[in-house]
């Protein structure tokens, strides 16, 4: 590690806050249309639980609608970035550059729509980009020496968004 940047322990991944949005974001993306059934067959018992006076169903169908347009916007931030990430100069050939990236990232969720209430309140602290994307850089490149990748090969900038905007959220701002 290089000097003047704090040993930071390893990320994990933030499954607080807004209850289980993250863990929403990896179940849908790990899932795909399997996955998007079950949550809609879920919402649709709820919905009914919800209409015959369960308070507790209509506050999870309330929560599981607004978790899905925060995962909404997150996804098109995350697929914008990707489209523009040839342009950032943050990739040479097809390794990325993890710490040019981080706060790029970092600025672009919360300059969006995607942000969450609890992840706003947590205040954008520039000071912290420095010693977090040299975390989040070895946590991938030293052990791993690999990186999210599409089947082409590049760099899939659109999930190392999701996972920086998790490591920032969930580990450095904390």
């Amino acid at each position: 590690m290089s000097a003047g940047v704090p040993k930071l322990p390893m990320p994990y991944l933030q499954l607080t806050g807004a209850p289980g949005f993250l863990a929403l974001v990896l179940l849908l993306a790990c899932l795909g249309a399997v996955g998007q059934l079950r949550v809609e067959e879920s919402l649709e018992r709820l919905e009914v639980k919800c209409r015959k006076g369960d308070e507790r169903a209509c506050e999870k169908v309330e929560r599981i609608r607004d978790e899905r347009v925060q995962l909404d916007s997150l996804e098109k931030q995350a697929v914008a970035f990707q489209t523009r990430s040839s342009e950032l100069g943050i990739q040479t050939d097809n390794v990325p550059d993890l710490g040019k990236a981080y706060p790029l990232v970092v600025n672009d969720y919360f300059a969006s729509d995607a942000v969450l209430d609890s992840h706003g309140k947590s205040e954008l602290q520039e000071r912290l980009f420095a010693s977090c994307s040299e975390h989040f850089r070895h946590f991938w490149i030293n052990p791993r020496r690999a990186w999210p990748t599409t089947t082409s090969g590049d760099p899939d900038w659109e999930l190392i968004y999701v996972l920086i905007v998790d490591h920032y959220v969930g580990f450095c701002a904390r």
